[in-house]
């Protein structure tokens, strides 16, 4: 499971009146929050090793939820296919002492989107739009083509059915000499995985495979590459979160 940084307080408890409805746009289906959670598509799962106190839920996996204002609110939530429990983070799984203390439990409800709903122990039910990333995806190879003189930038996630590909901004390749891929480019040519823009000669040397970013103008991921952000479903509070692999 991943770790999700929420960079606003008061993740669970929010209350009041709503200003506007949550946006469906970017909103996740239940399949995709699920994947998401479960780091099929977005980084390694973490494992809970410490079982003292009830630390860890059944399955041994969860995804990390982290308020950074509130150390004392984070939670943690177990990963079943029909849902699971979420924790209070307190001294973390390994820590015996303090370990994590479940909260209550988690669904999905099933939809296009989605909705994540976290229940109380004692029956308070807070649900959420979940929200991700369709417009970058991750750098897996960049490649100058001798023959046809063009730069090959390969990527995953793959990008939809039907996309056609205008124009790219490519970050964070490290590259012989700097910056010799990074920019903004026009696309010669794609297919779901890959762009292909002009370059009469060698850039450069890609010093680092799979690292950067690519970002399309014009088309769309068919999974997304990162889970951005929140909505409160009653009351549209939104709360913008960053997924790492760190526990």
């Amino acid at each position: 499971m991943n770790r999700i940084a929420i960079t606003t307080a008061a993740f669970f408890a929010v209350s009041g009146s709503a200003w506007a409805a949550c946006t469906t746009t970017n909103a996740l289906s239940d399949a995709q929050i699920f994947a998401a959670l479960n780091a099929n598509s977005l980084g390694s799962p973490q494992t809970c090793t410490n079982t003292a106190g009830g630390g860890c839920p059944n399955s041994g996996t969860m995804a990390w939820v982290h308020s950074p204002s509130t150390n004392d609110n984070d939670s943690i939530v177990g990963t079943l296919a029909s849902g699971g429990n979420f924790y209070d983070y307190k001294g973390g799984p390994s820590n015996s002492a303090d370990p994590p203390k479940q909260l209550g439990t988690w669904t999905i409800t099933a939809g296009n989107p989605g909705v994540l709903n976290y229940t109380y122990t004692g029956g308070t039910t807070y649900s959420y739009y979940v929200y991700g990333n369709f417009a970058a995806s991750n750098i897996t190879n960049v490649a100058w083509d001798s023959s046809f003189n063009y730069v090959e930038v390969q990527f995953s996630p793959a990008l939809a059915t039907g996309s056609t590909v205008t124009s790219v901004v490519v970050a964070g390749v490290p590259s012989s000499p700097t910056n010799a891929f990074n920019g903004t480019h026009t696309a010669l040519s794609n297919s779901l995985t890959y762009v292909r823009y002009t370059a009469a000669t060698n850039p450069g040397t890609v010093t680092t495979q799979g690292v950067g970013t690519i970002t399309f103008t014009g088309a769309s991921l068919a999974t997304p590459s990162s889970v951005t952000s929140f909505c409160n479903t009653s009351t549209s509070a939104t709360f913008s979160v960053t997924v790492d692999n760190s526990p």
